[in-house]
């Protein structure tokens, strides 16, 4: 019998952003552990050259290289917590293969500013409809996808499964994630052979991954804290680290 699991990434820091997503971490546990199981693993956080030293420690298949990708400020080099998201879906990943029993077993993962409209439309109970439209290939179901990324959908490239489910157009914002055990094994595979972009864009621009999402129309179950958004954005436009040398193991 397929069983779901999820997992809400969260790493404890102090400030607004801490608040705001603390808070909405136990609105997201008390929600989903009524009709999922949890995946116990704890998230990664990486803030410093010293926790990513730690971390690769402890990962030492993981390989990272120099970032593609320029940051939205056009400096270059890796900001800590793209590298932190990236060894928590690895970790994650990891953790749900070891107790997975069933090759139709699947791992929601949320991140800790995602909001569940859950009293809208029930979309907790909607996510298992969702996955029985994909296709038996599947890896991923991409359950949240921005306004801005949802006019890159078009009908002849993208599809259209039962006026619901279509292939994923949406190259960001991987913060609500159905993944498959096939698609979780995969994820791992790129860890071991190299790390080079933040996952989401990363994983998108490989063809090998069978990703899929909602249309945009069916969008909305899921959203974002519009505050935090604000406050990451700063962050990221701030003289905030960035690692451009990658450490020896």
């Amino acid at each position: 019998m397929k069983q779901f699991l999820y997992h809400v990434h969260h790493v404890p820091h102090a400030g607004l952003s801490f608040d705001i997503r603390a808070n909405n971490v136990n609105f997201l546990e008390t929600k989903l552990s009524a009709t999922f199981q949890k995946l116990e693993f704890e998230s990664i956080g990486i803030r410093t050259e010293e926790d990513l030293v730690l971390t690769m420690a402890r990962y030492p298949q993981v390989k990272i290289f120099p970032k593609i990708n320029q940051n939205q400020d056009n400096s270059t080099g890796w900001i800590p917590g793209e590298l932190g998201i990236w060894f928590s879906n690895y970790g994650a990943a990891l953790a749900f293969d070891a107790v997975s029993i069933n090759q139709s077993d699947v791992l929601l993962l949320f991140e800790d500013d995602v909001y569940l409209n859950v009293e809208e439309n029930g979309v907790l109970k909607l996510i298992p409809q969702w996955i029985d439209c994909l296709p038996d290939d599947w890896d991923y179901l991409n359950l949240y996808v921005d306004e801005l990324q949802r006019a890159n959908y078009d009908l002849d490239e993208h599809g259209n499964f039962s006026d619901l489910i279509c292939n994923n157009y949406s190259r960001t914002c991987f913060v609500a994630i159905a993944w498959s055990r096939n698609g979780l094994r995969k994820l791992i595979d790129v860890a071991h052979s190299g790390i080079m972009n933040p996952i989401d864009i990363q994983i998108f621009s490989i063809p090998e991954f069978y990703g899929y999402t909602l249309l945009p129309d069916k969008q909305g179950g899921i959203s974002y804290f519009s505050e935090l958004q604000y406050y990451d954005n700063s962050i990221i436009r701030s003289n905030a680290l960035r690692i451009n040398q990658i450490p020896e193991k």
